[in-house]
């Protein structure tokens, strides 16, 4: 069964958990506030999001209360208490029992059954979110769709149908195909990083494009994501 620890935060300042947990033998990848760690059979993530109230939240997750993710936890509460006036840890919370409630905001539905690739995907946002609107659709471009920058509702819940079937179709093979694609158009200086992710990918392991768009949108202030 999944678990979650929910962490309020009030920032002083950004705190880099990717860069706090770089050195940990259990790391896999990460970015900013996101990261994937395994050891064994275990996994554990962490993640930001807006929780329903407003604040900063920090998201502490694993497929089942391990060792790994206490100590997650643990590192995670330390980093975020030298950048933070105050903390609140909620926990631990069965994910599907989240009291969230999206009832008084305008809803958007995209059905993973539509897309199997990252370019379906950005045509599906096209169609549902801003149709007719010519856009960068690239990440950077997602984000701003979902800041209103493109004439969004200020404040709606996005729902993901079939999003374990996005998952798999946007998965490590998915994701592979998409970093080919940007090492053969990005800047030579770019092409380090590029490959590492690649050889991660090929692997098996880091971030996929699910992920990506998944954190993009939980990052959003004025999105809800709920995946069905």
């Amino acid at each position: 069964m999944k678990v979650e620890f929910h962490i309020i935060t009030y920032d002083s300042k950004p705190t880099d958990l990717a860069g706090e947990l770089r050195d940990w033998s259990e790391f896999v990848d990460g970015r900013r506030y996101s990261v994937i760690l395994k050891s064994g059979g275990e996994e554990a993530r962490v993640w930001k999001v807006e929780d329903p109230g407003g604040f900063p939240t920090i998201v502490c997750s694993g497929v089942s209360r391990s060792p790994l993710l206490d100590k997650l936890l643990g590192r995670v509460v330390q980093a975020l208490e030298e950048h933070s006036d105050n903390l609140m840890i909620h926990g631990p919370i069965d994910p599907s029992d989240k009291p969230y409630d999206f009832s008084e905001i305008p809803k958007v539905e995209i059905d993973g059954d539509n897309f199997g690739s990252l370019e379906e995907f950005w045509d599906e946002i096209s169609e549902k979110l801003i149709p007719g609107v010519s856009w960068g659709r690239n990440l950077d471009a997602f984000w701003d769709i979902l800041s209103g920058g493109f004439g969004t509702p200020n404040e709606f819940e996005l729902i993901w149908k079939n999003s374990e079937l996005s998952e798999e179709r946007l998965g490590f093979e998915e994701t592979v195909r998409q970093l080919e694609i940007r090492r053969r158009q990005c800047h030579p200086t770019a092409i380090e990083g590029t490959d590492f992710r690649l050889g991660l990918a090929r692997a098996g392991k880091g971030f996929t494009v699910f992920d990506s768009l998944v954190d993009i949108v939980r990052e959003s202030p004025r999105v809800k994501l709920n995946l069905k």
